[in-house]
Formats: C-alpha cells, structure tokens, sequence
C-alpha cells in the first residue's frame, strides 16, 4: 500500500477496503471470494496485542515504504521506511495473556480449524499450515466416490465409511454449496449434536448447525459454505434470518432421507 492507502483503509475504522474492491470489479465478470465484509477485521489484533506495526510499499511505480504504527488502534504513527520490495507485513507485540499464540502448533491448529479451505497459502514457520481444497466447491460430476469418501474421513476422522452423500450447488435464489453425508448410526443418538460444519467462503464458522437444519436431520455430517453469511454470525442470527430459513427448507427438499 501506499501512504495515502494505508490512511484510507487502515486508519478508517469500519471502511471496508473489500466492498469497494467487489464494486471496482463487478463489471469485468469476475467473481472475487472477498470474506471482509465489516472492515473491523484488521483491529481485531489489539485484542491480543500491546502494539502493532504495518510495513508496507505499493506496487506502484516509485511509491516509497510506509510504517504504520499503534499502541492503541485510536492513536497512530506513519513515516517514511525503506523498504524495497513490494508487499506488507504486519507485527504484533502480544500482551502477557496471548502467549499461547507464539507456540508454533497452537498457531497451525487456529489455521486449520479456520482457515484450511482458504485458497490463498498460510505459513507457520516456514511450513503451509493450510492444504486442503474445498471439494464442496467443485463440480459434483467431477468427483469420484473416493474423494468423497476421503474427504469425510479427513472432515470425520475414524468415522467409517458413509452411507450416501448429498452435493449441494445452488446459484439462485440464494447462494449455497457443500456436501452432506449420511453416516452409519452408531446405537446412541444425540439429536442436539450437530455434524455439519458452517463456513463463509472457505472460512470456517461454526461446528455448531443445529439451527440450520432441522433436528430429524441433525444426524448428517459435512460442510455446508454460504458466502452471504456474516462471518460473526450468532445462534440468534440462525434462528431468525430469512435466508437461513429458505436454506433449511432447501436442505430439508434435497435431503434423500425426508
């Protein structure tokens, strides 16, 4: 980023920098995955950082290296640095409570729990923290019955094999993709249990569905992705929504067990 970049998208609290890049692109029929819809997301880090610092230079000709710097996101320094590759990179100084965050494996286990799906690569020491492809996003006629059976037990571990699997793939009305699977009942059921995990654009949401689908069918396991989710959504949310209501009811008339 430029100087004047880093004053309009980072000192701008709730600008969200990802609308207005969806909106510079609409009209060029490309269909960027943008999973910033609030433009709080870069603040955030202050809930577990004393200090945060933003090295940045654009990748415009003869722009110059930026230093953003905070100790309270409210109050902020920005000079000259001399930087000279394009990019950016962002430090936190963890408070006293956050240390945990600096243990290489607690870090790995974040970015998969969250991030595992995302098609941009994560790098924990050197290492791709991040390596799975969202096979709910390809095309149903492409995948072979072993990869759906791999992904399930990747998603489930030791949970045998399933019995069947529903790919879900909807444009209109509303946005939806994932896969359900049927799995072999075990003689205990908790029907309060959800198995289907929720994500926004391959981000990982909730583990906890059971306000999406309806409780006789709190048996299936999978992932469902719906990108017009908001990704702070809350159970009330899911309770109330008239969209998560419409994809209840669609998952409800695509499940082959009603």
């Amino acid at each position: 980023m430029s100087s004047e970049e880093v004053q309009k998208y980072i000192n701008q609290i709730a600008f969200s920098s990802a609308e207005e890049f969806v909106k510079k692109f609409q009209g060029e029929g490309a269909k960027p995955e943008i999973i910033g819809h609030f433009g709080l997301g870069f603040y955030s880090c202050f809930m577990v950082s004393t200090k945060v610092v933003v090295e940045t230079k654009s990748y415009k000709k003869g722009s110059t290296g930026v230093i953003w710097e905070s100790e309270s996101g409210t109050e902020f320094s920005l000079r000259s640095s001399d930087k000279t590759a394009r990019g950016t990179k962002i430090t936190l100084y963890l408070d006293g409570d956050s240390g945990e965050y600096l243990d290489q494996w607690k870090l790995k286990e974040l970015v998969r729990k969250y991030c595992d799906f995302l098609p941009v690569p994560i790098y924990v020491k050197n290492e791709q923290a991040n390596k799975q492809t969202p096979l709910w996003s390809e095309a149903p006629s492409s995948v072979t019955k072993e990869k759906y059976e791999e992904f399930y037990n990747y998603l489930f571990p030791f949970s045998g094999e399933p019995l069947f699997h529903v790919h879900l793939n909807v444009d209109y009305p509303f946005r939806l993709q994932g896969i359900l699977y049927f799995p072999k009942l075990k003689h205990e059921l908790d029907v309060n249990q959800s198995g289907i995990k929720l994500y926004c654009n391959h981000v990982f949401v909730s583990d906890d569905a059971n306000d999406l689908v309806p409780k006789f069918l709190t048996v299936l396991k999978g992932t469902i992705d719906i990108p017009d989710l908001p990704l702070n959504v809350s159970r009330s949310y899911l309770q109330s929504d008239p969209l998560v209501k419409k994809i209840s009811a669609h998952i409800v008339k695509k499940s082959p067990i009603v």
